[in-house]
C-alpha cells in the first residue's frame, strides 16, 4: 500500500513534467512552447470527451495520465537527439521501474501496467489514446499556427496515416482542412506583403570568427522572427564566393541559429538581379555593372557603423536590426 509520504515523494518527481518543453515545437522554433504536462493534460481531456460504447473512458483516461510520466525523469527525447528508439525506450522503461518503486503498492503497479499497456498499444483502449496523442497535437500545431503565424506542416504530414477510427479521423479530417486554409491564405498574404531577400553575411557576424562560431548580429534572428510572423516570404541568400567560408559552414550556421525551417528558404546565387524580392539587404555594396538583368528589388545596406556618411553606407541604410521596419517599410505592403 502506497504511504503519504510515498506518495508525496513520487509527486515531487513526477511534477517535472511540467517544467519539462516538448521539444518538438521548440526545434520549430515556436515561442513558449508546452510542457509534458501540458501536452498530458491536453490527451487527457481529449480522451474524457471521447466516447466509444465499446472502449472503457475511464481506462483512456488514465492511460493519458501517465503515458508520458517517465518523461519527468528523462525529458521529451525525440529522433532529432540522435538517440535510437530502442535506447528510448530502455531509458523510459528504467524511469518508469524508478516511479513505480517511489509510489510502491497497487498504485504503483497500476502505473507500470498502465504504462506499458500504452507502450505496447496491447488494449483497444491503449490504441484509441496512441491515436488521440496524435489528434492533440495537431490541435496544439493548429493552435500555434493560428496565434504565432508559423507553419507546422510536418506535423500534420506526420500523421497521415494515424487514424483509423472513424470518428477520431473525422476529427483529425477537420482540423486538416483548417490547416490547408491557414497555409493557403498564409501564401496569399506573403505574396501581397513582400518578398524580403537577406544575404547571410548581414546576419552572421564573421569579422573576426568566421561562419563556424559566428554569432548572429544583435536582433538579427528577432527580426527574421518577426517578419515571418507578420507575413511575409524571407529568403536568406548565399554567395557562391567560396572564399567566404565553406558552403557547410554556411548551411550549418543558418540550421544552428534560425532553425530547421529555414534551410528551404536558402538560395545560392552569385547574381542577385535573378533572384525576385522586394527589398534585398546586404552588408556590402552592388555593382549592377554586370548584370544579367534589372533587379526587381530595392537595395538595403546593412551597416551597423555610427556614421553611414562616414563609412560609405547606401542611401537605404539599415544601422541595426531593431528598426528594420521602418527602414523597409516604404518598399512593403
Amino acid at each position: 500500500m502506497s504511504t503519504a509520504e510515498s506518495i508525496l515523494n513520487f509527486l515531487k518527481l513526477a511534477l517535472k513534467v511540467k517544467r519539462r518543453i516538448r521539444t518538438g515545437w521548440k526545434r520549430c522554433q515556436v515561442e513558449d512552447p508546452e510542457s509534458v504536462a501540458d501536452h498530458m493534460y491536453g490527451l487527457s481531456l481529449i480522451s474524457f470527451l471521447f466516447r466509444d460504447i465499446s472502449i472503457d473512458n475511464n481506462r483512456c483516461i488514465k492511460i493519458a495520465l501517465v503515458h508520458d510520466i517517465a518523461e519527468s525523469l528523462v525529458g521529451d527525447i525525440t529522433v532529432h537527439d540522435g538517440i535510437k528508439v530502442d535506447q528510448k525506450h530502455k531509458m523510459e522503461a528504467e524511469a518508469i521501474v524508478k516511479l513505480k518503486g517511489v509510489l510502491g503498492g497497487s498504485l504503483g503497479e497500476e502505473l507500470e501496467v498502465l504504462w506499458n499497456e500504452y507502450n505496447s498499444a496491447s488494449s483497444p483502449e491503449a490504441k484509441i489514446v496512441k491515436q488521440l496523442d496524435k489528434l492533440e497535437m495537431i490541435v496544439q500545431a493548429g493552435c500555434y499556427e493560428e496565434e504565432q503565424k508559423v507553419d507546422l506542416e510536418d506535423f500534420f504530414n506526420s500523421t497521415k496515416d494515424a487514424f483509423y477510427h472513424e470518428v477520431i479521423a473525422s476529427w483529425a479530417k477537420i482540423l486538416n482542412e483548417e490547416h490547408k486554409k491557414r497555409k493557403a491564405l498564409q501564401t496569399k498574404t506573403r505574396k501581397s506583403l513582400g518578398v524580403i531577400l537577406i544575404d547571410i553575411e548581414s546576419l552572421a557576424d564573421v569579422s573576426s570568427t568566421g561562419f563556424i562560431s559566428a554569432s548572429p548580429f544583435s536582433g538579427a534572428v528577432e527580426a527574421v522572427t518577426e517578419m515571418l510572423n507578420i507575413g511575409y516570404f524571407v529568403a536568406v541568400l548565399i554567395s557562391l564566393d567560396s572564399t567566404k567560408g565553406s558552403f557547410d559552414d554556411r548551411f550549418s550556421w543558418v540550421k544552428n541559429n534560425l532553425g530547421e525551417k529555414f534551410m528551404s528558404r536558402i538560395v545560392v546565387s552569385q547574381d542577385k538581379t535573378l533572384i525576385t524580392g522586394n527589398v534585398l539587404i546586404t552588408n556590402y555594396s552592388i555593382s549592377l555593372d554586370n548584370s544579367l538583368q534589372k533587379p526587381t528589388w530595392v537595395h538595403i545596406h546593412f551597416s551597423p557603423c555610427s556614421d553611414p556618411k562616414q563609412n560609405g553606407c547606401a542611401k537605404n541604410f539599415l544601422k541595426n536590426w531593431s528598426n528594420w521596419s521602418i527602414v523597409l517599410a516604404p518598399y512593403l505592403l
